[in-house]
């Protein structure tokens, strides 16, 4: 019950979820009453309605396996029951198509979600968009109970930089929307991973790093988000070539991406893990300069800016 409401107050400033009230926060609920909120046949909205027989499906039977006799049983026994009958019945005719099965499959959803999207083009500022990525901020850090400040601290500490280099309106909110969605990619990580809590093995460390690749990859889709996508998914490089998942070196890693990058590193490094507690500000940049020093990351920005970042409350 509780998702269901963290869901709906997540995307209810979301400018583009048009006029669609409580749709996320009544997707479990059942034809015949029996979900959180006791709402019945009718009462439930119709998007609702569909999400939530998709979701459940999905989630007992994972449409890509093609388990079609047993999602096929299991709509008919709960028409009338959790399912409304109206869309039950319009489930199982779409589903008696091959196209159907076959458009889940992962190498085929991308192109079949595209095919059937209406086209929903509306022009938004920089500062429009960076408030459309909060909703990923709050889905990102709610993602692991562990770092459930990461991506917000981040951007707080993104802002300050922004303001100490006097960067222009334009290049503060493309930081900005930067450091919301460092972390996109972790949102393909298994939660197993996340929420271990303690050190993670040497396979468990590559499945983890794969998240910049990803984060790289989502950004990309995006058009006029060249900059951003860079910014965001390189903030696990280092100056050296030793970093993830490029390997990219100084000559390839611009001042916004080694900023990003170094206050990364000082918002990880000062809040609470669950094998560690969050460093003192003193203990902390001990550390990243004892970096900048290898040569892992940017020595000025180390030397020159993360001091203003003494006196913030972590």
């Amino acid at each position: 019950k509780e998702h269901c409401i963290f869901g709906e107050n997540n995307i209810k400033d979301y400018p583009l979820a048009g006029k669609n009230k409580n749709i996320v926060k009544y997707h479990h609920e059942n034809w015949d009453r029996s979900g959180f909120f006791g709402l019945k046949e009718d009462e439930i909205p119709l998007l609702a309605q569909i999400i939530g027989l998709a979701d459940f499906v999905d989630n007992v039977y994972h449409f890509e396996k093609e388990r079609k006799k047993e999602i096929k049983d299991f709509i008919i026994s709960n028409k009338g029951k959790r399912f409304s009958p109206q869309i039950a019945e319009a489930f199982l005719k779409v589903a008696s198509h091959q196209k159907f099965w076959l458009d889940l499959k992962n190498e085929f959803i991308w192109i079949a979600l595209k095919s059937h999207a209406v086209p929903n083009i509306k022009q938004l500022t920089w500062k429009e968009i960076f408030s459309i990525t909060k909703v990923f901020v709050s889905i990102i850090d709610s993602k692991s109970r562990f770092t459930g400040r990461h991506s917000s601290g981040l951007i707080e500490k993104t802002k300050i930089a922004c303001d100490f280099y006097n960067f222009d309106e334009t290049t503060t909110q493309k930081m900005l929307i930067a450091a919301s969605l460092h972390d996109l990619g972790k949102l393909a990580v298994s939660s197993d991973i996340l929420e271990k809590p303690a050190k993670l093995n040497a396979a468990e460390i590559n499945v983890m790093k794969a998240h910049t690749y990803y984060t790289k990859i989502a950004l990309s889709q995006i058009e006029h988000f060249d900059e951003i996508k860079n910014w965001s998914a390189n903030h696990h490089e280092k100056l050296n070539g030793n970093g993830y998942p490029e390997g990219l070196a100084a000559d390839r890693l611009c001042f916004n991406s080694r900023l990003l990058a170094c206050l990364d590193i000082f918002q990880a490094l000062t809040e609470n893990r669950p094998y560690r507690k969050g460093m003192k500000f003193e203990d902390a940049f001990a550390i990243m300069k004892k970096l900048a020093k290898q040569n892992d990351i940017d020595a000025e920005i180390v030397n020159g800016f993360i001091p203003q970042l003494k006196n913030i409350a972590f």
